[in-house]
This record gives C-alpha cells, sequence and structure tokens, in this order.
C-alpha cells in the first residue's frame, strides 16, 4: 500500500499484485454469474438445446491441437508462459 511518503500514482509492488487478484477474482465472479444465469434460462425453458453441432470435427480438432503444441513450438516466443 502507499506510505505517507509515496507519490498519489506510485503503486507499490503488493499494490499491483492486489489490484491483479481483484482483477482475476472479479472476471471469475463475473464467468460464474454468467453460467449460473444460462442455466437459470435453460431450467425456465428460455434456451433451446441445439443438438446438431454445424462444425466439423476437423476444425475442432484443430483447435485443440493448436493448443496442445503452443509450448513445444513456440518456446522462445508465446509458449514460453505455458
Amino acid at each position: 500500500m502507499r506510505g505517507p511518503g509515496s507519490p498519489a500514482g506510485a503503486a507499490s509492488g503488493l499494490d499491483k499484485e492486489l489490484l491483479q487478484t481483484i482483477y482475476e477474482e472479479s472476471d471469475r465472479l463475473s464467468r460464474l454469474i454468467d453460467s449460473l444465469l444460462q442455466i437459470t434460462r435453460i431450467e425456465a425453458g428460455g434456451v433451446q438445446v441445439q443438438k446438431e453441432w454445424n462444425v466439423h470435427y476437423t476444425r475442432s480438432l484443430e483447435g485443440v491441437l493448436d493448443v496442445s503444441h503452443l509450448p513445444f513450438v513456440h518456446a522462445k516466443t508465446i509458449g514460453r508462459g505455458l
């Protein structure tokens, strides 16, 4: 937290960490609320479940493979944090 002598715009490492945690947890809470609202809509009959999938299975497999290969193929760039 800022001390009495800190400039108004300066944030310590702890402040940044707390703000990051608040941001992440508020995002998680938002997704949870969205999921609960969607479940409520489904239970109330407000949403029709689509039983057909209009995407070719190869396209969905490409998406899965793209994510799993990132740490290996792009290890020195975008895969670094994985």
